[in-house]
C-alpha cells in the first residue's frame, strides 16, 4: 500500500559498523506496486539488515520510525 499522507517509505542499509544509510525513497503505486534501481552504497554490510520505515521526512539522516520490512542483502 502507499505510505500514509505526508510520509515516504525510506530504505535503508546498515553499514559496516551497523549504522542505518539512507538508500532512497521507494515509490509505491496506488496498486501496490513498487520498484527502486539502486547502486549499493561503499560500507554497506551485505549479511546486515535492509530496511523500509515510513519517514515524514524523506531526507532523514536516520530512521525514525519502526521497520515495515526488514531482508537480508545476502538472501534477497
Amino acid at each position: 500500500n502507499p505510505p500514509a499522507d505526508g510520509q515516504s517509505y525510506v530504505l535503508w542499509f546498515t553499514t559496516d559498523d551497523g549504522q542505518p544509510r539512507r538508500g532512497g525513497v521507494v515509490d509505491v503505486s496506488e496498486k501496490g506496486e513498487a520498484a527502486l534501481l539502486i547502486e549499493l552504497p561503499p560500507g554497506t554490510a551485505v549479511s546486515a539488515p535492509v530496511y523500509v520505515t515510513p519517514e515524514r521526512d524523506p531526507l532523514a539522516p536516520a530512521p525514525t520510525a519502526k521497520p515495515l520490512l526488514v531482508a537480508l542483502l545476502d538472501s534477497v
